[in-house]
């Protein structure tokens, strides 16, 4: 009997690493790999509309480029021959957001401002990363959704805890559509439910209409009122 149990147990540990696993892979797949190829994608249709400008080509090779690199990596980490992956610095969470903005900015060829200074409170580095997942994602729908839009990116101390927020001034768009969930769906869509289990609260306020704007608030600890 006691076997069994015991069996009972090392099955279930294992089974909830392999689903860790897995979960890491798809955001994987979806920040280094797709995003890219989204963007790639975009630069295409700039480079067929402006046939004489060879910078959105040149973009446009540079991210696959990228995506190319990022593939080799998973790979290599899938057979053994990188375990550990690329690990991030944990020592500081403002360079860490100012890394994504950058990157994200690359990505879409535009500058992303930054408003991230250094912070003392020292995070807990699921939900650290989860927050830096979670900018990451709102900074591509800006750009992505508006192209032509001012956005940056802003980090706070709040009440013992910390406030992210990436913000634009384009055309807004319906919250309930884009964070609704759906079968399949990652990104975005997947956001709400991630971050509760984090104890992350996001807040969205928008409208649609040229020049409404977003702004996107994610605090940790949550707070009363915030919604995820």
């Amino acid at each position: 009997m006691h076997g069994s149990r015991q069996c009972g147990i090392e099955y279930e540990a294992g089974f909830g690493q392999l689903v860790a696993a897995n979960e890491e892979i798809a955001r994987r797949l979806h920040d280094e790999l797709a995003q890219r190829l989204v963007f790639a994608l975009i630069h295409l249709d700039d480079a067929r509309a402006g046939a004489n400008d060879p910078a959105p080509l040149a973009h446009c090779r540079g991210l696959v480029r990228e995506a190319l690199g990022a593939t080799r990596e998973l790979i290599g980490q899938l057979q053994g021959e990188n375990p550990g992956g690329r690990m991030p610095n944990a020592d500081d969470f403002a360079e860490r957001c100012e890394s994504v903005a950058r990157e994200v900015g690359t990505m879409a060829g535009k500058i992303i401002g930054t408003d991230c200074p250094a912070v003392r409170i020292s995070l807990p580095e699921p939900v650290a990363r989860l927050l830096l997942d979670a900018a990451r994602e709102l900074l591509v729908n800006a750009c992505k959704h508006a192209p032509e839009a001012r956005i940056a990116l802003r980090l706070r101390e709040r009440r013992g805890g910390i406030e992210l927020t990436v913000r634009d001034d384009g055309p807004g768009f319906d919250p309930q559509r884009i964070l609704a969930p759906r079968a399949g769906g990652s990104g975005l869509c997947r956001l709400p439910a991630r971050l509760r289990a984090e104890g992350i609260g996001l807040t969205l306020r928008t409208e649609k209409g040229a020049g409404a704007g977003v702004c996107a608030e994610l605090v940790w600890p949550s707070m009363p009122g915030s919604r995820s």
